[in-house]
């Protein structure tokens, strides 16, 4: 039996037709299956009031379910969870795709991971809608890596919160012009600017450096933009609450 019905054709005239018929239909479904079962991301195939179809090895494996378990279960009336019934319907009713994310699902060991689906309706050759596939990415890794670089620049922060004066990022280009990639709270003490303003405009700290001290400031920058040595000023910087004696490394 085909995956997805294909168009109508004309009876066929002799039982050698038919045949040949039935042989190209099940090449076409073995490349079908083959293509389907090569995808790493789950797929689900159903029909009419939530009936599964077809699922691919991603989604057998997934829940552990052998191919002969899984002849058990096609076709089969299931229960479902209702929100799950509810967006087949949705989508077989509408013709719209659903996207969900942060779907929680147990594998067959029972490890919890995080997915995000997207389900859209499959069409007959009259434009009918038959039923609806769902593709589910796997988002556990990702959502993991977005943990753990939160956590790491809470960390960065805390850390940058205890270190007297202003931690930064500095960046010359080869047009002259600079930027500030980072600029750590120490910026409001020094020199009366906040960190945002710093990273968003590099002028901003020149110009709180006291005018008299400005020249030797940027001589200094490129000095050691030039020579590829350690950058090394002491100068002041004026801000709202006086001057401020610096001194500055990289």
């Amino acid at each position: 039996m085909a995956l997805f019905p294909s168009a109508p054709q004309p009876p066929p005239a002799t039982l050698d037709e038919a045949l040949q018929r039935i042989a190209a239909l099940e090449a076409e479904n073995s490349v079908l299956y083959q293509l389907l079962d090569a995808v790493p991301s789950m797929i689900l195939y159903k029909g009419p009031r939530s009936r599964l179809r077809y699922a691919n090895t991603a989604l057998r494996t997934f829940y552990g379910l052998t191919d002969e378990q899984m002849v058990h279960v096609l076709d089969a009336p299931l229960d479902p969870a209702e929100k799950y019934v509810q967006d087949d319907e949705f989508v077989f009713s509408s013709g719209e795709k659903l996207f969900s994310s942060g779907e929680l699902f147990i594998r067959s060991d029972g490890t919890v991971e995080l997915f995000n689906t997207v389900k859209s309706p499959i069409y007959a050759p009259d434009g009918s809608i038959i039923g609806t596939v769902g593709v589910f990415e796997n988002a556990t890794r990702e959502q993991d890596m977005a943990s753990q670089l939160s956590a790491n620049e809470a960390r960065f922060q805390r850390l940058m919160a205890n270190i007297p004066g202003m931690v930064y990022q500095y960046v010359q280009h080869p047009d002259q012009s600079a930027a500030f990639l980072y600029v750590s709270d120490g910026s409001r003490e020094l020199y009366g600017l906040e960190p945002a303003a710093v990273e968003a405009d590099a002028q901003a700290l020149l110009e709180a450096i006291h005018s008299a001290d400005r020249p030797a400031f940027q001589q200094s920058l490129a000095h050691s933009a030039a020579t590829l040595t350690a950058w090394v000023w002491e100068g002041r910087s004026q801000t709202a609450q006086g001057t401020h004696w610096v001194q500055a490394q990289a």
